[in-house]
């Protein structure tokens, strides 16, 4: 990851470079070779991205190794991983300390600090040696060598400068009226050339990379306005003395190189001559850095991403000579389609062709054509915009697809983070959701750029410390920790002492009524926007807020407003106002008004705030109680089920903001979010009849007729994602039969998975049905039948969403039934149709108008009660909490002991290459006592 304030727009960036090549691998016959899957990773990013803690996170040696295993299970050859100049000794970089903002000035100390924990690239190297999955070097900063913290133009604040471009910015590209492209150096200087070539050779030294990605793609776009025409940069003072040399024209005073004039010709050939040129300097890099790396390992190898012919946005019309790269033995490799411009810089529909950008464009076909009649017919050529979730053949023009790592990253990211929760539940009754005691913040200073905490849970910690923004350093009016008075100086029954300097912030009522203080978990209440971090919000059952205050006199006051995304018009549906006073009346919200209470505040004495949320009925309550009140003192009520209204329902962020008179204070303390979602998934039963999580399958094979497979383990244990429970007895066998369809269409594989298994059932083509069943599966006319599984839907979309919106839909029609298998009718049937979830009343389809979440995967639980003759549905999507689809009654009751099976279905009028997933089948039954 570059050091850069492009953080703070984390869904642009991480967009833009995600995902960009692959090569081959051999998989089946050696005779017929068939593409290999490889993998786009930005570390740096998934450390920020998914966890802490979590093995997408990637944030530890044993989460590295770990995804190492699941990329080699997945069927990758091998991954791009992405390494920046943090990652080499210090000479190489110039770091600047510009207070950016709360969130990025931490985001990248995050990063900088788990660098220096554990060797990360050692680690990797070592993992993939042992699985023998191929590590590229990807380095993308060819054009992209950092900027110093202002500058003319500048839309955002840098971070780091690559520190050759520090001591020599002569070397930035500039237009004719010397304004410079930060970022963008020109190679028409062979000293910026050596000075790039040394750092891949630093690389290939330091850890023995033995293949490069040596990036063009550039983020100059994100911290300065992009140019304002392709043809505005590359005047620097060696282009122009060749210019000179070679055609004797200036082209800082002929007309025919002044963009800006009306009669400016993008076709010109003098124009024409100069891109060339530009070109030229490019291509004598590739020649030194192939000379240089040669020096190491002649074995080394390099590849290369480009739009076509020319660099395109936004960095100008100048020429990729790709075909004497090729010709040369420069490159070994060529993956196009890319886009270079590693930001939105021109707006998602501006025309390029506005700016003078001419089209450039080649395909893979025209690569490969060159390719078979050079100098190099074994240079690969890999086609961009492959699939994410299916590992289909490439065109036969390229020898592979390129694949991102993101999609599979997030959602597993999200299955384990729930699965954390779960734990947590388990073992406390509720999720820390926000736990803090400022005992570890700095009191001197203001943290990073103004922020401190973590942005999402910790499962080291057991909770989430919440960030806390925006602070001071105890200079001026902003919050601040400090040790002089805090909960803990006496002793009270509620909070644990703990050995350490104990601190609170103090808030202070500033002029300008700009000296909040808020904390927030960075989580959502659902997957229609970019999942940074992945933590699902408080979006069901209760949840339960304290703090603790200290008024030192009469002249303070505050507002507590419990919010979700600083939605501003519901941020005071749920809050208090402590008004001033001795005692301080304390204020509630009710339909968009304060309403007094009777409960006060006293000054000079710690009190507890306690707010009560009940997510399910939308009221809350609150009251508060003394630090030095009894154990059986009543608190004091300032509020009982009062109705709120929220866009959402969803709660993850505090806001405390300080009232009364100029300059008066109020110190906090001990603020505790503590969430319990409701459960609505049953408990395992305690008799396993059928479990197929289709890990013990062939790889590759149809679900054929009659196919006989044994449990794949012999128990569920506390690790199962979403239910801890441990059965008594096992089913020895699963019955597959394909009722439905082709074989060739519904496949095991593992391009897809929930959680940490690697395989599927797949279904393409135009779908089908597939019944499972067991012997010990068989209708009984007592306690609950649980039957769990996992969908994954498919949208109509060519490519899977990451961010599947409320516009993303499907024209299939995907589900699963329990049906008897006597007449193979369904008991229960539950479906996607017309892009909301359905379940069966005899010959009708009912609809529960929840809509279904395609491109995720849906876990769904039929809950069968045979005595009440009824049954429910649990639905949870990933990334969401559990949610109720749907009730009904059983229309019809089998014999005891009747045979039954589970069918997965899928009719698809419209035939992907892909199609939806189904795992994780478990059938269980629990005799109610």
């Amino acid at each position: 990851m570059n050091r850069s304030s492009a953080l703070s727009l984390p869904i642009r960036r991480l967009l833009s470079f995600v995902g960009l090549i692959l090569p081959f691998i051999s998989w089946a016959d050696a005779a017929e070779p068939v593409p290999a899957h490889r993998l786009i990773v930005g570390w740096d990013d998934a450390v920020i991205v998914c966890g802490p803690g979590t093995v997408a996170g990637m944030d530890s040696p044993q989460a590295i190794e770990q995804m190492v295993k699941r990329w080699k299970g997945r069927g990758h050859h091998g991954i791009y991983w992405r390494v920046d100049e943090a990652m080499l000794p210090d000479r190489f970089m110039t770091r600047w300390n510009p207070k950016v903002s709360p969130g990025v000035n931490y985001l990248l100390e995050r990063v900088d600090q788990k660098l220096h924990e554990f060797p990360v690239l050692k680690t990797l190297l070592a993992a993939a040696e042992r699985e023998q999955l191929e590590v590229w070097a990807w380095y993308p900063t060819i054009y992209s060598n950092g900027a110093p913290p202002t500058g003319p133009g500048f839309t955002q604040a840098w971070l780091y400068e690559n520190k050759f471009g520090t001591d020599h910015p002569e070397v930035l590209s500039v237009d004719r009226a010397g304004n410079k492209h930060f970022m963008v150096w020109e190679y028409a200087y062979p000293e910026a050339r050596k000075a790039k070539v040394s750092e891949f050779v630093q690389f290939a030294k330091d850890y023995g990379f033995k293949r490069f990605v040596a990036c063009l793609r550039t983020e100059a776009a994100q911290m300065q306005p992009a140019p304002k025409h392709a043809d505005q940069f590359g005047f620097n003072a060696p282009v122009v003395a060749e210019m000179k040399k070679r055609h004797g024209i200036d082209i800082l005073t002929d007309p025919r190189f002044d963009h800006s004039q009306p009669k400016f010709d993008v076709r010109d050939p003098m124009v024409e001559s100069w891109r060339k040129l530009r070109g030229e300097y490019l291509t004598q890099f590739y020649r030194e850095l192939r000379a240089a790396l040669n020096e190491v390992d002649p074995a080394i190898q390099i590849a290369v991403q480009i739009p076509g012919d020319r660099a395109g946005t936004c960095l100008g019309n100048w020429h990729l000579d790709w075909r004497t790269w090729i010709d040369e033995g420069l490159v070994n490799e060529v993956v196009v389609p890319v886009v270079l411009d590693g930001y939105e810089g021109y707006g998602p529909r501006a025309k390029v062709a506005e700016f003078g950008y001419i089209d450039g464009a080649v395909t893979a076909e025209t690569v490969r054509e060159f390719v078979k009649q050079s100098r190099q017919p074994t240079a690969r050529v890999i086609q961009a915009g492959g699939p994410a979730s299916s590992y289909h053949t490439p065109p036969p023009h390229a020898d592979g697809w390129r694949l991102d790592a993101w999609h599979d990253l997030w959602l597993f990211n999200m299955a384990e983070r729930w699965e954390q929760w779960q734990r947590d539940i388990a073992e406390f009754g509720h999720i820390k959701f926000i736990e803090q005691s400022f005992d570890g913040f700095p009191e001197t200073n203001d943290g990073y750029g103004g922020g401190f905490g973590d942005f999402c849970h910790r499962p080291d910690l057991r909770s989430g410390p919440g960030y806390w923004e925006r602070l001071g350093d105890g200079t001026d009016e902003l919050p601040h920790a400090q040790s002089r008075l805090s909960l803990r100086e006496s002793t009270h029954p509620f909070v644990e002492r703990k050995a350490t300097i104990n601190r609170a912030m103090k808030l202070t009522r500033a002029a300008n009524g700009l000296a909040n203080l808020s904390v927030r978990h960075h989580s959502r209440h659902d997957r229609s926007a970019f999942p940074f971090p992945g933590d699902t919000a408080i979006t069901s059952g209760s949840c339960v807020l304290d703090f603790w205050l200290f008024r030192p006199d009469d002249k303070s006051a505050g507002v507590m407003t419990l919010q979700y995304d600083n939605d501003p018009a519901h941020r005071h549906n749920v809050a208090l106002f402590i008004a001033a006073g001795d005692p301080a009346p304390i204020h509630f919200t009710q339909a968009g008004k304060y309403v007094a209470s009777v409960a006060t505040l006293a000054i000079n004495k710690w009190q507890r705030v306690t707010v009560k949320v009940d997510l399910e009925r939308k009221t809350y309550s609150a009251e508060t109680l003394a630090e030095d009140a009894a154990k059986d003192t009543v608190a004091q009520v300032i509020c009982r089920d009062v109705p709120y209204a929220a866009q959402f329902n969803a709660f993850n962020m505090i806001e405390f903001s300080p009232q009364g008179a100029d300059r008066s204070v109020f110190f906090l303390d001990d603020v505790s979010l503590r969430w319990t979602p409701t459960p609505n998934f049953e408990p395992l039963g305690n008799e396993l009849l059928l479990k197929d999580g289709f890990e013990s399958r062939k790889r590759g094979s149809p679900v054929a007729v009659l196919d006989r497979v044994r449990a794949d383990s012999p128990q569920i244990t506390q690790t199962d994602t979403r239910q801890t429970h441990v059965l008594a007895s096992v089913a020895t066998e699963t019955r597959s039969t394909l009722r439905e369809g082709r074989a060739s269409d519904i496949t095991i594989d593992n391009d897809i998975s929930y959680g940490h298994e690697l395989q599927s059932l797949r279904m393409r083509g135009a779908g089908g049905r597939v019944q499972f069943a067991a012997p010990s599966l068989t209708w009984q006319p007592d306690g609950l039948l649980l039957v769990d599984a996992d969908i994954f839907l498919r949208s109509d979309l060519s490519y899977v969403q990451i961010t599947p919106g409320p516009n993303v839909t499907s024209s299939d029609e995907v589900g699963l039934a329990l049906v008897t298998t006597a007449d193979n009718k369904p008991l229960i049937e539950l479906r996607t149709h017309h892009s909301t979830w359905h379940h069966r009343d005899g010959d009708k389809l009912i609809d529960t108008k929840v809509p279904a979440a395609f491109d995720a995967w849906n876990h769904l639980q039929l809950v069968i009660d045979p005595p009440n003759k009824s049954y429910r549905v649990v639905l949870q999507v990933i990334g969401e909490a559990p949610r109720l689809l749907c009730r009904g009654s059983l229309n019809r009751t089998p014999a005891a002991s009747d045979p039954l099976a589970v069918e997965f279905f899928c009719h698809r009028s419209k035939t992907h290459t892909d199609g939806p997933a189904f795992d994780n089948l478990r059938i269980t039954r629990r005799i109610v006592q």
